[in-house]
């Protein structure tokens, strides 16, 4: 019961029995470089699925064992900024299109899946992420975390508007991807690493506080 909303939620993780469609969507917090799902359950097969990205690619290896024929859909999520320069299935063009969002867009890929290793390509420039770090606050006690209450890019994707939401006096970290994009910062400041750290005013102490962060990119 735990793993299945994660598998759904974060990894956009779905089978269709009757259609023998497999669709994997992932959203990804900005530290994650790689993971793998394995022994996934395609009606008579199992599909296991490797994922890796780096400045320049995001790759996805699927290996699929049995006899009955499998379609993926795979159709990561991106920053707005980036550009989709190809996508290649085992080192041949393959078609894909893009879905843009307020926050993200989605490049999309439809590939039938060969018994044996599969691997998508997809070639982009420019991608960037950031994510905070969640942790649980102790029993009976309110959260001390940082809320990103809402993010929005301008039409030329150049500059990101964060509103936020911590406690007055705290100091919070934010994981980048992409960092070398960063032209300037207003409301935080770039640490070594791949890091953004943000720091609320003291005053009234202790109470949530609401700021703006405000990320230019070159």
């Amino acid at each position: 019961m735990v793993i299945s909303p994660l598998l759904r939620g974060m990894f956009g993780l779905q089978f269709n029995a009757q259609q023998q469609a497999l669709t994997f969507a992932p959203h990804l917090p900005a530290d994650w470089q790689n993971f793998s799902v394995q022994q996934i359950a395609a009606g008579a097969d199992t599909v296991n699925l490797s994922f890796s990205r780096d400045a320049d690619s995001v790759t996805l290896t699927v290996t699929r064992k049995g006899e009955a024929p499998v379609r993926l859909s795979f159709s990561p999520a991106l920053s707005p900024r980036a550009q989709i320069l190809g996508v290649t299935l085992n080192g041949k063009p393959l078609a894909f299109r893009t879905e843009l969002h307020a926050s993200d867009q989605h490049v999309i890929v439809g590939a039938e899946l060969a018994a044996g290793t599969n691997t998508i390509k997809v070639r982009l420039r420019n991608d960037f992420a950031l994510s905070r770090g969640n942790l649980l606050p102790t029993l009976g006690t309110s959260s001390q975390g940082l809320r990103i209450l809402s993010q929005s890019w301008n039409a030329a994707h150049d500059t990101l508007t964060l509103e936020t939401e911590g406690l007055s006096g705290k100091t919070y970290s934010l994981a980048l991807w992409g960092k070398n994009q960063i032209k300037s910062v207003d409301g935080g400041r770039l640490l070594s690493g791949d890091t953004l750290e943000e720091t609320f005013p003291p005053f009234p102490p202790g109470e949530p506080t609401k700021q703006t962060v405000t990320l230019r990119f070159r």
